[in-house]
């Protein structure tokens, strides 16, 4: 076999010091050749640990931690951006700095300096030290030193759907053109493991949208007790947005209490008191949710959520109940943690509306329930009136009317006896009817203490007074009015049982633009001097309200008292 010429002329010229740096390349390649192809293999394994997984946070932590491995970088990040302004960042999941650092940083990126360059120009970019980048404005104090860099663009469906940042390669050298490289195949596959996260995510929250709406509204109907459908609510709206804390705060006054929360710190929350000028206040009052990237940028928001759950992004919704604000419905994650925002935000607001519904079905079958009970009560009561004690009374009138007569003097105890036992029972029933009209639920209102007013003072009577009430009288009388009423009716109340000899009284309260008393007996009128002394008494405090105590004497006989008052503004 001949060598080629042109060959025989080349091999004196290479001598042994050119040989060498050539053999040196070679080698060179051959070992990139191998190095890349365990970065291969090693980028074939993050592609199906990533993939493994289908829960959005968890994918996204497994992207970095893929990346951070791959590149030998010390710090990595995945920002995501904004979908309602995609000029920021709306999360920001982080490796290589701890909690600590974190919290002395302060404030995550929104996607500004070098951020904001793959932002504007999705493209791979690396930089051997960021500080020569004319976009690069600094690090915030307490910020690690970083140079080298390395951001790479992850699209979902045609659409940028976050980047990956990458800093400080572990050699202390530059990033490479194989890390770059590899780093857009691991976000090709990133974004397909993003995109998979994201409908498993859409499917499941959609189903437990269905689940914890169809909930509440059995558990409101099925009469069960408010708190626990709070607990529900909060609960259920933590788990549809993978929230750290949610809580739910409803209207104490002048200001709200948290009835009901789930998640980090919900034992330390329940029971305490916002203040007025809260958000949750603010987002009651008028009606419109508002999302935060970061609870503790605005000063509205309750210091002690931002305390105890570290709280970062927050969510807040107004809770309607048969078209008036009842609540608000709050939920935050820790520092770090996702925004809410997209398809969570139209969930949340979603199950928001749906349990404000519920609570206004819940509070009508309330009303509903409760109004047959009181029914059901005024029928035996009236049952009780107008038949039991009208027949014990005139059983106890027969056997009086009728124990003269008796010589045997053991007999005629006896039948006395009988008589006081009667009456004994007509009292006890009179009480019973009393507190058949009454809410056993609302014993400090003042209908209640009206009834209890009537009761105490007709119980050594032979009648049972009648009581009407006309009007909102829990509701439109204040708490200073209402003892006037109070006084006002024993007054009246008093004189007709101690001093009128009558066997009926009618009391009536009416609620509109004046508060109205009105008592009527049948007994023998005005006159007596102590009875005058009661009713200047009645007719001082009316006046002192800006109102009167007018006398009238009916035509069948008795007497009756209208003490009437203006409501007070």
């Amino acid at each position: 076999m001949t060598e080629d010429p042109q060959t025989e002329r080349l091999l004196p010229s290479l001598s042994n010091v050119e040989l060498r740096p050539l053999m040196a390349e070679v080698l060179d390649r051959i070992q990139t050749i191998m190095s890349t192809g365990d970065t291969l293999r090693d980028l074939l394994e993050a592609v199906v640990a990533v993939g493994a997984q289908l829960e959005l946070p968890e994918v996204l932590r497994r992207i970095v931690e893929a990346a951070v491995r791959l590149t030998d970088a010390r710090y990595g990040a995945l920002g995501v951006l904004d979908e309602d302004d995609p000029s920021r960042l709306s999360a920001f999941v982080h490796s290589g700095i701890d909690e600590e650092t974190v919290k002395a940083i302060g404030p995550l990126p929104r996607g500004r300096g070098i951020l904001g360059v793959l932002i504007d120009n999705p493209k791979p970019l690396r930089l051997s030290n960021l500080a020569d980048h004319p976009s690069s404005f600094g690090f915030p104090p307490n910020h690690p030193p970083m140079r080298s860099f390395l951001g790479v663009p992850i699209s979902v469906r045609g659409q940028v759907y976050g980047n990956l940042y990458l800093t400080e390669k572990g050699s202390g050298e530059e990033f490479t053109d194989i890390d770059e490289q590899v780093m857009v195949a691991l976000a090709a596959a990133a974004g397909i493991a993003i995109d998979n996260a994201r409908l498993y995510a859409a499917t499941y929250r959609r189903e437990r949208w269905v689940q914890a709406s169809a909930h509440i509204t059995t558990q409101m109907l099925a009469g069960s007790p408010s708190t626990d459908v709070l607990d529900l609510v909060a609960r259920d709206a933590r788990e549809l947005v993978g929230g750290d804390l949610a809580y739910v705060a409803v209207l104490d006054g002048a200001a709200m209490l948290v009835q009901a929360a789930a998640g980090t710190g919900s034992e330390s929350v329940v029971g305490q008191r916002i203040p007025r000028d809260s958000m949750a206040r603010w987002v009651l009052d008028h009606e419109q949710p508002v999302a935060l990237a970061d609870a503790r940028s605005d000063q509205r928001v309750w210091q002690k959520i931002i305390t105890l759950a570290g709280a970062g992004p927050a969510i807040f919704l107004p809770l309607e109940a048969d078209g008036r604000g009842v609540g608000t419905l709050v939920v935050v994650n820790r520092i770090g943690r996702p925004v809410f925002a997209g398809d969570d935000v139209n969930m949340i607001e979603s199950f928001a509306v749906q349990a404000g519904l519920a609570l206004a079905l819940g509070a009508a079958a309330a009303d509903k329930q409760r109004l047959a009970v009181f029914e059901d009560r005024d029928r035996i009561a009236r049952d009780l009136h107008d038949q039991v004690i009208q027949r014990l009374f005139a059983a106890g009138m027969t056997l009086q009317s009728v124990a003269p007569r008796i010589t045997e003097s053991r007999a005629r105890q006896q039948v006395l006896d009988v008589v006081h036992h009667l009456d004994q029972t007509i009292l006890e029933i009179r009480t019973t009817i009393f507190a058949l009209h009454s809410d056993g639920s609302m014993e400090a209102s003042l209908r209640a203490q009206v009834v209890q007013v009537a009761s105490e003072l007709t119980a050594n009577t032979d009648f049972a007074p009648s009581l009407h009430i006309t009007g909102l009288l829990d509701t439109n009388v204040d708490a200073a009015l209402g003892e006037h009423l109070l006084a006002a009716l024993r007054e009246a109340l008093s004189n007709a049982v101690r001093h009128s000899r009558c066997s009926a009284v009618d009391i009536s309260i009416v609620v509109n633009e004046d508060l109205t008393l009105r008592v009527r007996d049948d007994g023998i009128g005005i006159g007596t001097p102590a009875r005058r002394s009661g009713l200047n008494n009645l007719a001082e405090r009316a006046a002192t309200l800006g109102g009167a105590l007018t006398e009238e004497s009916p035509r069948a006989g008795g007497t009756e008292l209208i003490w009437q008052v203006p409501l007070r503004q």
